[in-house]
């Protein structure tokens, strides 16, 4: 399986941007539950950002795809940005720091 397959290649940039932004919230006053779900529309936001620039489509129906296309692409890759986020904190508690 190739992670292309699934997040469209021009939208990968997103990953590393959302990671940041998920970092910027962790250590502000938000509180840690709301993060993935701010995560998840900053996601679909700057997804259908990307696809809208990409090329705007004509018809109603080419519309309705676009948007479901941008909503799956940033959810995918809120997903991966807290995916990550976790792998790096649990690799993180390895030798017991409990602190990261």
């Amino acid at each position: 399986m190739d992670l292309y397959e699934y997040i469209k290649p021009e939208l990968i940039s997103l990953l590393p941007l959302l990671y940041i932004i998920g970092e910027t919230l962790k250590r502000s006053s938000v509180a840690d539950w709301k993060i993935p779900f701010i995560l998840g529309i900053a996601g679909i936001a700057l997804a259908l950002v990307w696809l809208v620039a990409c090329g705007v489509p004509e018809s109603a129906d080419g519309l309705v795809k676009l948007v479901a296309c941008g909503a799956a692409q940033g959810l995918l890759c809120a997903g991966a940005t807290v995916y990550a986020h976790n792998l790096v904190k649990q690799y993180g508690k390895r030798n017991g720091d409990e602190d990261t």
